[in-house]
This record gives structure tokens, C-alpha cells and sequence, in this order.
């Protein structure tokens, strides 16, 4: 009961602060109305003044001048009155309840315990995805709004129908009378600022037709657009403050939201399929790239969803996670397995709690489950393959397939899948242990002599301790790269956590070079154990009279490693300015950052040069990759025209850097895996 309360008053502390926030925004946002209304004031006497003095056409220009300024300003503010942002539901199919009977009693069940209203509209998606949306506009601030579901059969495919109910009644809880209501208010106003400062494309269009109308008038459109920036700057950096309260309220209604479908369905049935549903979806994508890498093949399949469970279940077996019901059953410790950063951004910019945080806040709670329904979710549902089958066909509706492709059979798909995920993976003897580690440097002159030769020692060689040393090393590295970029402000945060207490940004630098000492004591044990596992594969080469092939092996995957470490850093530093391609920015800001990318493509091009006549690549390099690096390199490509993208460069660019990291990413894999599947062969 305490921590309910506690709970509450924290909700209505943020919920407070969130308002206020918006009245703080709401109030800056009328003074730079009441700003422009001078401006557009001053401007229109102005234009009136230049006129009736010294008629003419000159001073005719100047006053049309100061008049398109003026209306440029003026729709700019208020744009956002009649802007409608709509959800496209051109991938969703829509039904009704004659036709879902047992899917909509549920839906009935779950409105009325949550004391919301019923949707109204109930569609499907393909995907592994369940979500309550709804049109938005200005107008959504005064006016009720009723809410859509969607439900994703991907999801329907790898959840209990006990797990289904725990999944909406979350949803749901969002905007039930059991809910705060004015923290959804605020949730909707959020929505609407940003789209208001970020929403730009109709009025950018309505900035090019000015600019086409008369080129007299341009100087004037131009100290337009340099008014609108500042005003956008300023109401940027006045929204971060709302986003902000809000972010930290968004949190409270998540967990708010966990609370009510607890009490709809019970904390357990909600904590496993929060723990699941990121396997769920990974296996859904697995199966979908599976054919989606094969398009050259033409091949496809009449119902994707068994093959999504399959996967699922291949995948369970792989990492030993226990069954029940058909359904994988991740545990808490599963889930924390690999998550041992001390790290925190202090969530002030994560909208929602991490699945650990509100998995622990479910078993805090630990309602009891009503009525549990272990049956698969997809008994909810009348015909249900015939909904997969539509799904899975609309999924094959590709561009890149001249003509319909073939279905395969399940058979089919299990041996291809498996043959697959067999030479992609680092073999089962070594327990996941290289997914985190590199082979390291060795001196054969220096390596310990070990008395034990077993199938025992082996699996000792690769135990979770092993594991848990090469994970914490990994963990290090990556949050040394994040600290870095606090600290140079490359990620702007001005406060974090490391180990529970509290940091300025500033201080990142002296908790790097501890971390950097910790992760260099670490190295030494992994360098350490490596000598033991190379001492050990070692003995039977020596055995089998494969010593030198074995050093023959390892000195490659060296060399490739190598190879990565001086090559990829060209990739990252260009990669990392091409956010802004998908931003709708002003067109000064486009060609500025595009500066920048001609500026970093140079010594990129370089290494794209020495890939395609560098030996080590052969085999990695197929036709399709060398015609885009050679069409990348022979043109001295433009990317943005003025006012509007070169869609060729730029397909041809974005192609030639994921093509440049996947030939990377391969160059390591091929000789690691050369060199563990001869180490694995050793020993059988």
C-alpha cells in the first residue's frame, strides 16, 4: 500500500511538472505571435509608406515583398491549426466482429474491467506489435477522440491468449478511467508541439512556390526563412523543456499501465510476455530476411507464421531456454544475462522503463492471474491461417520480384533455415563464448601446459564464468564508447550514472580512465584463458600432425581483425553524419551537412578503393557489390540539387556504405570461423 501511494504521489508530481511545462511553452509561444504580429504590423506600414511615397514598380516589389514575408510568418505560426497527422493503415486489415467473435469478446472483456471505451476500429498487422492509435491534430486538445487497435498476428503467433489479454489491457490502461487522464492530455499535447516544430513539408512546399513566383521578391523570402529559424530555435529549445517533464511522466504511465493489466490479467502472464516478445520478434525478422536475402531465388512460402514458431523453437533449443506450452519461457535471470552495465543516462530521455525495471515492478505487485488461459492466442481467432496466408502474401508484394515467386514447403524451409544458422554461428562447443570475444595474439613459446585433455575441460574452457569474463569486457568497451561521447558532447547529456551515483558530464573523462584500467586488468584474464584454450586445441593438433595449419588458421583471423580495426573507423565517422538525410531540415542546413559528408567521403573512397583490389576480400566480394563500389567511385556524385535530392546518388551512396560494413563484418566472420570450425574438428 505504501508504495502504491508513493507510486501515485510520484505520478502527480510528474504529471504537475508536465503541465506546467506547457503553459510555460504555451505562453512563449503567444509572445512570438504577438512578436510577428509586430513584425508583420511594422512591415505592412512599411510596404504602405514605400507606396504612397515613391509609387512605381520598384517600390510596387518592395511592398509585394513585405507583404509574402509577412504572410510567410504568419502561416508558419498557425499552421499547425489545420494539420491532420494520420496513420497510415495501408498494411493493416480491418475486422468486424461477425468475423472475429471470440477476438472482440475478449477486447469487451478487457474494456469493460479497464473502464475505458470500446475501439473503434480493431485491426490485424503482420508483425509482432500490439498498440492503441488514433488521428491527431490541433484539435485533438479539445475534442474526444476514439481510439484504433491493431494486433499483430506475429504477435498472436508466439503469446498465450492469457498473454494476449495482459498485452491489450496495458494498451488500454493507457486511457482508462482508472488512469490519470490528464497524463494522457498531456501525452496528446506533446504529439501536437512536435509535430507543429517538426511536421515542415507542406510549408516547405509553400516556401518553393513563393520562391517560384517571381525572383524580385527573393531577398525578402529569404529574411523570412532566416526569421522562421530563430523562431524555430527558440521553440526548439523551449520543447525540449516539455519533452523532457514529459518523458519522465511517460515512464509513470507505463507503469501505471503494467499496474491495470496486472490487475486484468495478473502480473505473471504480462511479465512473460514482456520477456518474450523481443525473441518473438527477432525470430519473426529471422524469418522474414531468411527469404527476403533469397529474392535472386524467387522463392517464398503460402504461410510464414509456422515457420516463425519453428524458428522460435530452433532458437530455444540453441540457448537451452525451457518450453511450456509450446512457448519459450525466458526467465528473469535470461533476460539479465548479458545486461551488466553500470551505466545509466539517468532515463531523462527514455520514454519508456526497460523491460527489466518493469518486470521487477510486476513482481513487486504480484497480482494473481483471474482465469489463466494457457491456449494459444491464435485460438482466438476463426480462420486464422487464412489471415497468415493473406499476410504472408501481401509480404511477397515486392518491387524486386519480376514475377511471383515459388512457395517451398515447411521441410524445406527447416533444412534451409538450419543449414543456415549452422554456418553462421560459431558451433555449439564453444557455448556463445566468441559471440563477445576475439581470438588474441599468441606465443607459442609461452603457453601453459595443462593436465587435462577432456570433453570436461572443454566445456570448462567455454562456462558461463568464461563467458561472464569476455561479456564484461565487451560491456566495458561499449560503455567507455558512450562515456566518450558524453564527454565530448557528441551525446548531449548533461548528467548520467555509473554504479548508482550520480555524474556531471565533465567527469566523464576521469571515470574513462578508471574503466579503461578495470577493462586492461580484464584483458589480462581473457589473454590469460586464451592461452589456455589455444593450449588446449594445441595438444590434438600436435596430435594429428595439423600444428602448423592450426597457426596457418589463427594467423589469418589476425590478420582480418586487423584489417577491421583500420578500416572501420572511415565507415564510422561517415556513417554517423547521414542522420540528417532523414530529417525534414531547410534547405541551407541540407547543403551544410552535406558539406561534411564530401568532406568525410574522401578518405572513405580511399578504402572502398583498396577493398575492391585487395586480396583478402576475394571471396567475400560478389558481382553485385563490386558494380555498386565501382558506380560509387567513377562518378563524383551530387546528392542534393538546390532544393531537392538526386534519388540515384543517394540510393547509390546509402548502398556503398552498407555494403562497405557488410563486407567488413564478413572479412571477420569467414576467418573466425575457418579458424573455430578446424579447432572444433580437432577435438572430435
Amino acid at each position: 500500500m505504501k508504495q502504491e501511494i508513493a507510486q501515485a504521489a510520484s505520478y502527480k508530481n510528474k504529471v504537475r511538472l508536465a503541465i506546467l511545462s506547457i503553459i510555460f511553452f504555451v505562453f512563449a509561444y503567444l509572445f512570438l505571435i504577438a512578436l510577428v504580429f509586430l513584425l508583420v504590423a511594422l512591415a505592412g506600414y512599411l510596404a504602405m509608406v514605400v507606396i504612397i511615397l515613391h509609387p512605381g514598380f520598384i517600390t510596387f516589389i518592395i511592398a509585394l515583398g513585405f507583404v509574402v514575408m509577412s504572410i510567410m510568418l504568419v502561416v508558419f505560426l498557425f499552421k499547425f491549426i489545420f494539420a491532420k497527422h494520420s496513420t497510415d493503415r495501408s498494411h493493416l486489415i480491418e475486422v468486424k466482429k461477425e468475423q472475429q467473435p471470440k477476438l472482440f469478446a475478449l477486447i469487451e472483456e478487457i474494456v469493460q474491467e479497464v473502464k475505458t471505451d470500446f475501439p473503434k476500429h480493431v485491426y490485424l498487422s503482420a508483425d509482432v506489435n500490439a498498440a492503441v492509435f488514433y488521428d491527431s491534430g490541433f484539435w485533438s486538445m479539445f475534442l474526444p477522440i476514439r481510439k484504433n487497435l491493431v494486433v499483430g498476428i506475429g504477435l498472436v503467433n508466439t503469446v498465450s491468449v492469457e498473454e494476449l489479454k495482459a498485452i491489450l489491457a496495458h494498451e488500454f490502461g493507457h486511457f482508462s478511467q482508472r488512469s490519470m487522464k490528464v497524463g494522457v492530455y498531456v501525452s496528446n499535447v506533446n504529439q501536437i508541439i512536435f509535430n507543429m516544430l517538426n511536421d515542415n513539408e507542406s510549408y516547405n512546399r509553400f516556401v518553393q512556390q513563393c520562391l517560384n513566383f517571381t525572383s524580385y521578391i527573393h531577398i525578402f523570402i529569404q529574411v523570412a526563412v532566416k526569421i522562421i529559424e530563430k523562431i524555430q530555435f527558440i521553440l526548439k529549445k523551449l520543447y525540449e523543456i516539455v519533452n523532457l517533464n514529459y518523458l519522465k511522466l511517460s515512464r509513470e504511465m507505463e507503469f501505471d499501465a503494467d499496474a491495470i493489466a496486472a490487475q486484468v490479467a495478473g502480473s505473471d502472464a504480462l511479465s512473460r510476455s514482456l520477456m518474450r516478445i523481443s525473441l518473438a520478434d527477432f525470430c519473426y525478422a529471422n524469418t522474414v530476411n531468411y527469404y527476403f536475402t533469397k529474392v535472386d531465388q524467387k522463392i517464398s512460402t503460402e504461410n510464414i507464421y509456422p515457420q516463425q514458431r519453428f524458428v522460435m523453437e530452433f532458437t530455444a533449443a540453441q540457448q537451452h531456454i525451457p518450453v511450456q506450452d509450446g512457448l519459450p519461457q525466458i526467465s528473469y535471470e535470461y533476460l539479465n544475462r548479458f545486461s551488466k552495465s553500470k551505466l545509466s543516462l539517468v532515463e531523462d530521455w527514455n520514454s519508456h522503463p526497460s523491460t527489466e525495471d518493469r518486470v521487477a515492478h510486476l513482481a513487486l505487485l504480484n497480482l494473481p492471474a483471474k482465469n489463466e488461459n494457457s491456449n494459444s492466442a491464435s485460438t482466438l481467432f476463426e480462420n486464422i491461417a487464412v489471415i497468415e496466408r493473406e499476410f504472408t502474401r501481401k509480404l511477397f508484394l515486392l518491387p524486386a520480384y519480376s514475377s511471383r515467386p515459388a512457395d517451398i514447403s515447411m521441410e524445406d524451409f527447416i533444412k534451409g533455415y538450419t543449414n543456415e544458422a549452422n554456418s553462421n554461428s560459431y558451433g555449439t562447443i564453444y557455448n556463445g563464448y566468441y559471440d563477445f570475444i576475439n581470438p588474441g595474439l599468441i606465443d607459442e613459446t609461452h603457453l601453459p601446459v595443462l593436465q587435462d585433455w577432456s570433453m570436461e575441460q572443454l566445456g570448462k574452457l567455454f562456462d558461463q564464468q568464461a563467458i561472464g569474463l569476455a561479456c564484461r569486457v565487451n560491456v566495458l568497451e561499449n560503455d567507455i564508447a558512450a562515456l566518450k561521447q558524453i564527454f565530448s558532447q557528441e551525446l548531449k547529456i548533461k548528467w548520467f550514472q555509473y554504479d548508482g551515483t550520480k555524474y556531471f558530464y565533465k567527469r566523464a573523462g576521469a571515470l574513462i580512465e578508471q574503466l579503461e584500467a578495470e577493462i586492461e586488468e580484464l584483458k589480462q584474464k581473457t589473454n590469460a584463458h586464451d592461452y589456455e584454450i589455444y593450449s588446449f586445441f594445441h595438444h590434438f593438433a600436435v596430435q594429428k600432425n595439423k600444428e602448423a595449419e592450426l597457426k596457418e588458421f589463427y594467423m589469418k583471423a589476425l590478420h582480418a581483425l586487423t584489417a577491421f580495426e583500420q578500416k572501420n573507423p572511415a565507415y564510422i565517422d561517415l556513417a554517423k553524419e547521414v542522420g540528417f538525410m532523414s530529417q525534414n531540415l531547410p534547405f541551407n542546413v541540407i547543403e551544410t551537412n552535406f558539406k561534411i559528408i564530401y568532406r568525410k567521403e574522401k578518405p572513405f573512397k580511399k578504402e572502398v578503393e583498396d577493398v575492391l583490389v585487395n586480396p583478402m576480400f576475394e571471396g567475400i566480394l560478389n558481382d553485385e557489390l563490386r558494380e555498386v563500389f565501382s558506380q560509387y567511385l567513377t562518378h563524383d556524385w551530387q546528392y542534393f540539387n538546390r532544393t531537392a535530392y538526386n534519388d540515384k546518388a543517394v540510393d547509390v551512396f546509402y548502398k556503398s556504405l552498407q555494403g562497405y560494413q557488410f563486407v567488413l563484418s564478413q572479412l571477420i566472420f569467414k576467418h573466425k570461423k575457418a579458424l573455430l570450425d578446424f579447432m572444433a574438428d580437432l577435438v572430435k
